[in-house]
Formats: structure tokens, C-alpha cells, sequence
């Protein structure tokens, strides 16, 4: 029973150990440590605003069309167009995706 406890009071001490030496390595290089958060946070941001648009442009192409006063009958048709393509891609997609799932190596 003992020797199971040491084993745990060692992990905790190596996983304190491992914790002190990051937080040394932020303390010391703050510029470094500032500006990888920023990229972290930048990065996800925008990985959301990208999604978040496709997003709206997939689900409401009417509402894209009457929010905006600039857009010509023209336009109006190229992103008509543009979405059906857009949701064609993504059905494609998803049935390749499922075909892929159903045929594995022992089927051929």
C-alpha cells in the first residue's frame, strides 16, 4: 500500500517540478510569452469569423442579398450561383465521406 502512495507523491512531485520550470520560462521571457498568446488568439479568432461567415453565406443567401443595397440582379445571381455550388461541394463531400466509411479493405 505504501510503496502505490509513493509512486503518486512522486508523480505530483515531478508534475510540480515540470510546472514551476514553465512558469520560470513565462516569467523570463515575457515579450515571447505576450506575443504567442496574441497569435493563439488571434488565430482562433479569426478561424471563428471565417466559419461564422461561410456559415451565413450557406444558410441565408436571401438575407445576404436584402441586408446589402449595392448588390445588382447580376450579383444577386453570382452568389446564387455561388452558394448552390458551395452546398453541392459540401454534399459531395459528405457522400464521399460516407462511402469512404462503408467500404473498408475486407470488401475488396
Amino acid at each position: 500500500m505504501a510503496h502505490s502512495n509513493s509512486g503518486v507523491i512522486r508523480s505530483w512531485n515531478n508534475f510540480l517540478n515540470a510546472f514551476r520550470l514553465a512558469m520560470d520560462s513565462i516569467r523570463a521571457q515575457k515579450l515571447r510569452s505576450f506575443l504567442t498568446l496574441l497569435g493563439v488568439i488571434i488565430g482562433v479568432a479569426s478561424v471563428i469569423m471565417v466559419g461564422a461567415a461561410i456559415e451565413a453565406s450557406m444558410a441565408a443567401p436571401t438575407m445576404i442579398t436584402l441586408a446589402t443595397p449595392m448588390m445588382t440582379p447580376r450579383r444577386v445571381r453570382k452568389l446564387r450561383s455561388f452558394c448552390a455550388r458551395m452546398e453541392s461541394i459540401a454534399r459531395r463531400n459528405a457522400l464521399r465521406k460516407l462511402f469512404q466509411e462503408r467500404i473498408t479493405p475486407e470488401l475488396l
